[in-house]
């Protein structure tokens, strides 16, 4: 079959031949129907710090997926082929400490689908059968495959309370711009977001933001302004930019919350007697999905039209020309860019 692989230790990667794998033991096979571009596939492309730490080539990697199953291993009793499902691509262990608590978006020894093991840019994908979330009825193969990072969003977002509450959001990637969507579905006062993309920023007001903003040193002032002179009620930092982190705590009113769920290139160093503990700032290190918690609240968002994704997916290419799609997502000039396996 076809696939992105990631064949050297080095920028790019290729189409390649590879073999379909078959499912043994509580594996499914997937036939990939849409899989999306996510950050993490630019970083393994481009062959940065992360990637040189986590990637061992050969590999195909993508991981953003939804498809129908078409085999079953024999352990496998609850799913069936012709299943539409995505695909949670955390690979967890079940038996340490954290998934014995339940916590198994925190498993101590996570695979992740596409980094430890291959992924979905390609005709077909395996995975475990417990990894399989069945789609609502109705949704496209694209907003499927959305749901993954959708996710990440909504973890981040519902972390704390925003209905009535002014809300800031600092980086407008595809999981910034979920979010901006998610305040709005959940009755927050207002929307104000900050990013240096003037092609996302206008995304993000189609989700339905209050306001954008072009990162400055005046930013602050400018949402404090634009929020009847007081700070917000809630910051989700989505760029892991030392900048946004601390413009994000400085814009927060005392006794707010914040989600950091950015990873970014660089430490961060804050004055956190004056950011956070004088004012009772309580923050919350987002990573991943509550599995499956967050999954329903995922699906009942996106099926049931509460959040309208749609906006989002900009771009669509065949597999085939990878090359294309990859040099479209860093641009800078899209929101999601998603791969169609079968043309």
């Amino acid at each position: 079959m076809t696939a992105v692989v990631k064949a050297t230790a080095g920028p790019g990667a290729e189409l390649d031949q590879v073999a379909i794998p078959e499912p043994t033991g509580k594996d499914v096979l997937i036939e990939v129907a849409a899989s999306s571009i996510c950050g993490t596939d630019v970083h393994i492309f481009d062959w940065n710090d992360w990637a040189r730490r986590h990637i061992h080539p050969p590999r195909v990697f993508g991981h953003e997926m939804s498809g129908r199953i078409v085999a079953t291993g024999p352990d496998v009793r609850e799913l069936t082929p012709g299943t539409f499902v995505a695909a949670e691509t955390h690979v967890v262990d079940h038996t340490c400490r954290q998934c014995q608590r339940g916590l198994y978006h925190l498993c101590e020894n996570v695979r992740v689908l596409g980094v430890d093991r291959d992924g979905s840019f390609a005709r077909y994908v395996l995975l475990p059968a417990w990894n399989c979330w069945r789609n609502a009825p109705g949704l496209t193969p694209e907003i499927a495959a959305l749901q993954e990072p959708f996710g990440n969003a909504v973890h981040a977002a519902t972390a704390g309370p925003l209905k009535d509450n002014a809300v800031a959001i600092f980086g407008l990637g595809p999981i910034g711009l979920c979010a901006v969507g998610i305040a709005r579905a959940e009755g927050a006062a207002a929307v104000y977001a900050v990013e240096p993309n003037p092609y996302r920023r206008e995304l993000a007001q189609r989700m339905g933001a209050t306001a954008v903003f072009a990162p400055s040193t005046t930013t602050v002032a400018e949402i404090r302004k634009i929020n009847g002179g007081v700070g917000v009620d809630v910051v989700l930092e989505m760029s892991g930019h030392p900048v946004a982190i601390e413009q994000g705590l400085q814009s927060l009113h005392s006794g707010g919350w914040m989600s950091l769920l950015g990873i970014g290139d660089q430490p961060v160093t804050l004055d956190l007697n004056e950011l956070v503990v004088t004012k009772g700032v309580t923050i919350y290190g987002i990573f991943g999905r509550r599995i499956w918690d967050t999954w329903e609240r995922t699906s009942t968002y996106l099926s049931t039209g509460k959040v309208d994704v749609s906006p989002l997916i900009t771009h669509r290419f065949p597999l085939d020309d990878f090359q294309e799609a990859m040099a479209q997502m860093k641009s800078g000039r899209s929101g999601k860019v998603v791969l169609l396996p079968n043309g």
